[in-house]
């Protein structure tokens, strides 16, 4: 026979339990469940804990009005003539309810939930539906945010999940007193658990943090500093992982900022710029202060941007032609670069705007530039370009008192880096101009050259750490971009530095050996970054 829906009195209420009565005379109680939980009953075809079918459901949700708003689901396990020792019967989801208190107030708003849920559940997921969630059974909640919020909770156990939403359960008012402006955040990016500073005003001062600073739906928790016009905060590990933007907004009293653009980093990187123009060749003038070559303003210039983060100031301003290839002194105000602006490709040498020198007047075009430590017989190197055969060559020259020496022969030697006691270069040596590049090492008054690199991986831009005695550089890593890899001098002990997913180049190292500055393509345009290795050097390759 078919299955029977039957309805039986009990004391406490009009219909308090269901018998349904199969075709083979075993029994399953149903006990009263409130209307809304009847999607998620299941019932046992002879224990094989087989759903309950739409026709049930339908039959079932047609007799709500008759179903206490109570309790839970009971199913007996046994077959015929069979008692269940256990009221609550084998193989039961859990269905899922809840309370909170309160669900109303002013912002910060502290909200304490409980788990009602019955069948015994052993796995809770709750959404409170300002960005947030929780897995503990009973959580508290802080809303910092003035508003009203649907909250949900997925109860679950080996047998199945039910959730209970409830729409606009929490309303949160905005406390008295000006709504909070933020302005800017230096740097533009960062990785997780690095400090920024917000710029802005409103923020409230105390010892304690008076509110929140929101990173996308991740409240930041750590605050080194907080001010009414100034706030610095530590980037909260994102979620989810792999988050690369976020709009940042202070909320204080549930009065909450407008939005800033931030750009989640790889761990220890930050962001220096993002002006929609191209920014790249870095060069440290100090631990502090790094100078690059800008395209703002529609031809390349040198600026000057502080090396935690801040407002670039130009320094060149030659309106022709292009001006890039820095490089800063680090016991003086002298800066070297490479301009077109009269005409030829040459290098420059500038004590200050509108004070600079030609060191170079030849038609072909010469390439980067890189000071020399104190104890090197030079004080620049630079890869010179000279005529040959009716074409161009490229070799490494140190320069002195007005003379350029030639230090390698490969006639096609880029990106020279000096030794840490001046006694060494590398360089990037490329046999043709479509063949992979190779890093060299050779000695300043010649020698033996030395390939410390595979000509295989296609290496570029090395850089002498000077503290540490490594060289750096860029090469096609696992992920197919070209990204940061240290070796010692010798090229043993490689270690992979970077790990991002846009194309790196142009690194260099800070005068204290711990960081690096770079260039690398976002959006469209280069951008710089600096990342923070010094664990990794401390520790070694």
């Amino acid at each position: 026979m078919g299955n029977t829906l039957l309805r039986q009195k009990t004391g406490h209420c009009l219909f308090g339990s269901l018998l349904l009565v199969t075709g083979r005379c075993a029994t399953r109680l149903i006990t009263c469940i409130p209307c809304a939980r009847i999607r998620s009953l299941r019932y046992d075809k002879w224990g094989e804990g087989i759903p309950m079918s739409p026709t049930m459901k339908a039959a079932l949700k047609k007799m709500a009005w008759m179903i206490p708003a109570t309790v839970a689901v009971s199913l007996s396990g046994g077959g015929c003539g069979g008692d269940d020792p256990d009221p609550t019967g084998p193989g039961i989801a859990p269905v899922a309810a809840f309370a909170g208190n309160p669900v109303s107030g002013e912002a910060p708003l502290t909200v304490t939930f409980t788990d009602q849920s019955g069948n015994s559940p052993t796995g809770w997921s709750w959404n409170f539906g300002d960005g947030a969630t929780s897995t503990v059974q009973s959580p508290n909640h802080v809303f910092q945010v003035a508003g009203t919020f649907t909250v949900t909770l997925t109860a679950t156990n080996a047998h199945g999940s039910d959730d209970e939403a409830k729409a606009d359960y929490i309303t949160v008012d905005p406390a008295a007193g000006p709504t909070p402006v933020l302005d800017h955040i230096l740097p533009l990016g960062a990785g997780s658990g690095l400090t920024v500073t917000l710029y802005g005003e409103n923020f409230g001062d105390g010892d304690k943090s008076p509110g929140t600073v929101m990173f996308g739906n991740v409240a930041a928790s750590d605050y080194p500093l907080w001010r009414d016009d100034e706030i610095k905060v530590v980037v909260p590990t994102m979620n989810p992982s792999g988050v690369q933007n976020a709009a940042v907004r202070v909320v204080v009293g549930g009065r909450e900022s407008g939005s800033v653009a931030f750009c989640i980093q790889d761990e220890n990187v930050i962001r220096l710029t993002d002006n929609s123009a191209d920014d790249w060749q870095p060069c440290w003038d100090g631990n502090s202060t790094i100078c690059f070559a800008s395209f703002v303003g529609g031809n390349f210039n040198i600026w000057y941007i502080d090396a935690g983060g801040g407002t670039a100031v130009q320094r060149t301003f030659f309106s022709e032609g292009q001006t890039d290839m820095p490089a800063a002194s680090m016991t003086s105000t002298t800066l070297w670069y490479r301009s077109n602006h009269d005409g030829d490709w040459d290098i420059y040498e500038s004590s200050g705007v509108g004070n600079e020198g030609c060191l170079t007047n030849t038609p072909e075009k010469d390439f980067e530039i890189v000071v020399a430590p104190s104890l090197a017989p030079f004080v620049i190197a630079i890869s010179k370009a000279e005529e040959h055969n009716g074409g161009t060559i490229w070799n490494i020259h140190g320069y002195v008192n007005g003379n350029f020496t030639q230090i390698s022969n490969g006639n096609a030697d880029f990106h020279p880096t000096f030794s840490g006691n001046g006694q060494q270069v590398a360089y990037m040596y490329k046999f043709g101009d479509w063949d992979p590049g190779q890093i060299m090492v050779v000695p300043v008054h010649g020698g033996a050259v030395t390939a410390i690199s595979d000509p295989d991986e296609n290496c570029a831009y090395p850089t002498w750490n000077w503290a540490y005695d490594t060289i750096a550089y860029t090469r096609s890593s696992d992920n197919g971009r070209r990204n940061i890899f240290m070796c010692d001098p010798d090229g043993s002990h490689e270690v992979q530095l970077t790990f991002s997913d846009f194309d790196i180049s142009y690194p260099i190292w800070s005068p204290d050996g711990k960081r690096l500055a770079y260039a690398s393509f976002f959006e469209g345009n280069r951008e710089l970054y600096v990342i923070d290795v010094g664990d990794i050097l401390i520790m070694g390759p």
